[in-house]
C-alpha cells in the first residue's frame, strides 16, 4: 500500500525513468537482432513478440518502481562547484549520532526560544510542561545529555554562548515556574559540540505560550531558515549541513511535511549562491508515503 501510494507522490518520475529502461532494452534488442533471427531465439510470430514486448514494458516499470520509491534515497535540486542542495530520507538523530563519521557535519535541531532543557517525559507531574520527548528537541536532548554531557552543563554551554545576546525578554518566575527564564529571538542560533565530528546547530523556532504549548508559523520557519543559511555561510567551513523539516509535529506551526520541503526548497533555491557547501533537507524515512523528495 505506501508503494501505491509513493508511486502516486512520484507518478512522473516513476513514467520517466521506466521510458529510460525500456529505451535501453528495446536498443539492446534491437543491437542483438542485428546478429541473430527471431527463430535463433527461438520466438515464433506475432505472439511471442508480443509477449516478449510485454514482458520489456513490465521489468521497465517494476524496475523504475524499485530504485524510484524503495532504493533512491536522495535528490540534488541544485548543484554548482562543491555548493550544493539536497533532498533525502533519513532520520536525524542517526545523522546527530553516528557510530563512526568520517567527515564533520553540521546537523540542526530546532528547540524553543528559551533553549530549556528539561524534558517531561511523564506528563502527570507537572501541569506545564517544558519539552516534549516526541519533539525533536526532546529526543535530541535525552540522547545527547546520555552520551555527551549532563543536563546543567549543556545549560551552562548555551548560557555562555548567548552572554553577548540580548534576550527579547527576560520571563518572571511566576510566569514560568520551570527552565530557563531569557527568552529570544526566533531564529537565534547556538552551536554545540558533538562527537564524531559532529556540530549541532540550535536554532529557536517554536515560543512557548502562558501554558508551555509551542507557537510557531510558516515566517518563523523562514526566519530560522534564514538564521541557518547565514551560520552556514560566515562559520559552516563548508561542511554539510543537515536539516529535519521544521514547523510540522509538535513546532506549532502545523504545517504538513510536503508545505516544510516546499518552504525550505524555496528558500535554499531562492538564496543557492549563499550557499558554502551541501544543505540537505532530511525527511524521516517514516514519511515516504506523505511526501517525495522531488517535490
Amino acid at each position: 500500500m505506501e508503494v501505491i501510494e509513493m508511486a502516486g507522490y512520484n507518478s512522473r518520475r516513476v513514467l520517466k525513468a521506466a521510458c529510460k529502461v525500456a529505451a535501453t532494452l528495446f536498443s539492446g534488442l534491437t543491437i542483438l537482432l542485428s546478429f541473430v533471427t527471431w527463430e535463433d531465439l527461438n520466438i515464433q510470430g506475432f505472439f511471442g513478440k508480443s509477449i516478449v514486448f510485454i514482458c520489456i514494458i513490465l521489468f521497465s516499470i517494476s524496475a523504475a518502481l524499485l530504485w524510484i520509491c524503495v532504493l533512491k534515497k536522495e535528490f540534488t535540486v541544485y548543484e554548482k562547484g562543491i555548493n550544493k542542495i539536497g533532498i533525502c530520507y533519513g532520520d536525524i538523530m542517526r545523522l546527530g549520532f553516528p557510530k563512526k563519521n568520517r567527515e564533520k557535519r553540521t546537523v540542526v535541531i530546532p528547540v524553543n526560544t528559551c533553549f530549556d532543557t528539561i524534558v517531561d517525559e511523564n506528563i502527570a507531574e507537572n501541569k506545564k510542561l517544558l519539552v516534549s520527548p516526541e519533539a525533536i528537541h526532546g529526543q535530541w536532548l535525552l540522547k545527547f545529555c546520555e552520551e555527551r554531557m549532563d543536563r546543567s552543563e549543556l545549560d551552562r554551554k548555551i548560557s555562555e554562548y548567548l552572554e553577548s545576546r540580548i534576550p527579547k525578554e527576560i520571563l518572571l518566575r511566576e510566569k514560568k515556574e520551570r527552565g530557563n527564564l531569557n527568552n529570544y529571538e526566533i531564529g537565534t542560533v547556538v552551536p554545540v559540540a558533538g562527537s564524531n565530528k559532529v556540530t549541532f546547530l540550535l536554532v529557536a523556532l517554536s515560543e512557548f505560550d502562558e501554558n508551555n504549548n509551542a507557537q510557531s508559523s510558516k515566517d518563523k520557519v523562514i526566519q530560522c531558515a534564514e538564521s541557518i543559511l547565514d551560520f552556514q555561510r560566515k562559520k559552516g567551513q563548508g561542511y554539510d549541513l543537515y536539516l529535519p523539516l521544521m514547523g510540522t509535529g509538535l513546532s506549532g506551526a502545523d504545517l504538513s511535511p510536503k508545505d516544510s520541503v516546499r518552504i525550505l526548497k524555496s528558500f535554499f533555491q531562492l538564496h543557492a549562491d549563499e550557499i558554502r557547501g551541501t544543505v540537505n533537507i532530511v525527511i524521516y524515512s517514516e514519511q515516504k508515503s506523505q511526501v517525495s523528495i522531488y517535490d
